[in-house]
């Protein structure tokens, strides 16, 4: 899911120049060879091709809203995760408290609460992660790996 404003024709084109080129050069050879060299057999009724386009586009648009709805869900988690933690720091505070300011209390309240934030960060390092039992190369649109001018393997 793309989130920005705007639309970087970079990223736009950086996967797909090669499609393009390949689509436009198909496009420009059939235009070529139905029209100037007059080859009818390559006419294509639209009906079939529409009927097989709304079927595409009916699939892909039904399996975009799953993953949208799974990233929704999964914002909403970790949401209810942050909140929960904010409110369970607020309980150790009011928990472990004296009047008096007892550097062993303070002590205590702040290793608990650290805890939890190493926790909450080991946490979002894992669901960053892809699963352990696939192993998953990380390829582009077109399957080619995207590597870096130096050698280094990019996302």
């Amino acid at each position: 899911m793309y989130i920005r404003r705007e639309i970087r024709f970079k990223l736009l084109f950086e996967d797909s120049w090669r499609f393009l080129l390949l689509t436009g050069g198909w496009a420009v050879l059939t235009v070529y060879l139905h029209d100037f060299l007059g080859w009818g057999l390559i006419a294509v009724p639209i009906v079939p091709l529409s009927t097989i386009g709304i079927a595409v586009s009916l699939y892909l648009s039904f399996r975009s809203k799953e993953a949208y709805d799974r990233w929704w869900e999964t914002r909403k988690i970790w949401a209810d995760i942050i909140s929960k933690s904010r409110g369970f720091s607020n309980e150790i505070q009011a928990f472990f408290y004296k009047e008096d300011g007892s550097d062993d209390l303070y002590i205590l309240r702040k290793e608990i609460v650290y805890r939890h934030l190493a926790w909450l960060t080991a946490l979002k390092y894992q669901l960053r992660k892809n699963s352990r039992f696939i192993e998953q190369k990380k390829t582009r649109m077109f399957n080619h790996l995207n590597t870096h001018p130096l050698g280094h393997h990019c996302a």
